[in-house]
């Protein structure tokens, strides 16, 4: 971190004159006291906030500069937390950013990516975001929309959630997280949706073995009836392993509903209510 303010402060120091006065002055004549200007703190991998509607709070660095008489300028810089974020702001990584029932947030990646956050969301950016060869949102609860660019050198945007996530090189799609369910939609190009994160089935394989185990050893199970059992458990398991250790791909116009499953790709009912289309978010 200190090397990177460093970086900045050579940058500003070379272009300080954005700050000075209009008029020149002789310093044992005059002596301001000092303009203080706030901006929004700003680097190479920013997320910047474009549009702002409603309860919207979250994260953000603020950059204040001291400017005095002459070249001498104090930097000081400070983050706001759990407050109503404003048009202009940059997200810092890996805060969080909320959104009420009125709320509505769009934003925009450095790379002209767009992202629109529903209301009653919650969401957070990588900590790594200037580092990774990926974009990665965890969506916690909520809805987004993005319209995503295609990243330089393969890179991915991708979205984590607590049931599975997703992963893109360029395209539009919304992904909603409910407390039941989570359901994707594509509208341009394709979504690859990632296996899901826990399969309650597979968890509970382990203790339906062990139930056929007590039952043939008490006697209830013939040895014949057992291998039965075995052959037609391991067979299921077998199918249900290559089911949940695969990616969906979604193409544009399909959507999936997660919950215990990933659900078969199926067509977005036409004529259907866009929530990002909402007159509040242009």
């Amino acid at each position: 971190m200190p090397g990177k303010i460093l970086v900045f402060l050579l940058m500003f120091f070379a272009s300080s004159k954005i700050f000075s006065f209009g008029g020149g002055h002789d310093s044992l004549l005059f002596d301001d006291s000092g303009t203080k200007l706030s901006v929004p703190y700003s680097n190479e991998c920013k997320i910047k906030v474009v549009q702002v509607s409603g309860l919207v709070i979250g994260s953000v660095k603020i950059m204040e500069l001291l400017q005095a008489c002459g070249d001498e300028v104090d930097t000081v810089y400070r983050t706001l937390n759990g407050e109503q974020l404003k048009v202009g702001f940059d997200i810092v990584e890996n805060e969080e950013v909320r959104t009420g029932e009125d709320g509505f947030v769009k934003l925009e990646l450095a790379d002209g990516s767009v992202m629109v956050v529903g209301p009653n969301s919650s969401l957070m950016f990588t900590e790594n975001l200037c580092k990774e060869t990926k974009t990665l949102v965890k969506l916690i609860n909520g809805s987004i929309w993005t319209k995503v660019k295609k990243l330089l050198g393969g890179g991915k945007f991708e979205v984590s959630t607590e049931r599975n996530g997703g992963g893109v090189r360029g395209t539009e799609f919304s992904f909603e997280v409910f407390p039941d369910k989570e359901v994707i939609k594509v509208y341009e190009g394709k979504f690859e949706v990632y296996p899901l994160k826990k399969h309650t089935e597979l968890e509970e394989s382990g203790k339906e073995m062990e139930q056929l185990q007590k039952e043939y050893e008490s006697g209830k199970l013939t040895m014949e009836e057992f291998a039965a059992k075995v052959t037609e458990f391991s067979t299921r398991m077998s199918k249900l392993s290559d089911e949940v250790t695969k990616s969906t791909m979604v193409e544009a116009g399909y959507m999936v509903t997660v919950d215990s499953r990933i659900s078969a790709p199926e067509e977005i009912p036409a004529g259907e209510t866009k929530w990002f289309e909402d007159p509040r978010i242009k």
